[in-house]
Formats: structure tokens, sequence, C-alpha cells
């Protein structure tokens, strides 16, 4: 655990050397360059028991599930869950948000 820590305390100063060197070198980032600024920002403040952590720099909408089982603990995504019943009734459930993650609207 004592190594653990230490390799995680060593990525986040890491990091933090890095958001800092960018933004030395780069005053007035492009759209692109800021939005993976902000993203990194957001993972270097984050504490464990946060809420809204971020789990994936490529998709920040992603969140953890927990599932419960025994072989697979988490997931990463978004859930959704759709039935009908017999009366023609639809229940929708939704986990995450399933909006942010779809590549185009519908």
């Amino acid at each position: 655990m004592r190594r653990a820590r230490r390799c995680t305390r060593t990525l986040r100063t890491d990091l933090g050397r890095v958001i800092r060197d960018i933004e030395r070198k780069h005053p007035n980032p492009d759209t692109e360059l800021k939005e993976l600024l902000d993203i990194s920002k957001r993972i270097h403040k984050q504490k464990r028991h946060d809420k809204n952590k971020v789990c994936s720099v490529h998709a920040p909408e992603v969140e953890c599930i927990s599932k419960g089982k025994a072989h697979k603990y988490y997931e990463f995504g978004c859930k959704i869950a759709v039935a009908a019943t017999s009366k023609g009734r639809l229940d929708c459930r939704m986990q995450g948000n399933p909006r942010e993650s779809l590549p185009y609207d519908r």
C-alpha cells in the first residue's frame, strides 16, 4: 500500500508539473488544448472520496457503476434499462448521463 501511494503521489506531482509547464509555454491555448487542460486539472484536484470524479481522459462523461458481482466489481460507462409492461407502458431507468456519450443526436 505504501508503494502504491508513493506511485500515485509521483504521478500526481508529474501531472502538476506538466500542467504548469503547458500553461507557462502556451498562455493562450486553442480550444482542444484548453479542454484537455481542464480535464487534467480536474484529475489533479480530485480526491478519493469526491463526487463526479473523472475516470477517463478521452471520455470524461463516463461514470463508475458498481455491479455487486464477485468477478466484476465495477464497470465504466452509462447504463440504460428499458422495459415494456403488458399494458403497453415503457419504463426507462438511467445511470450516468447517456446523452453526453452519444456521438450524435438521433
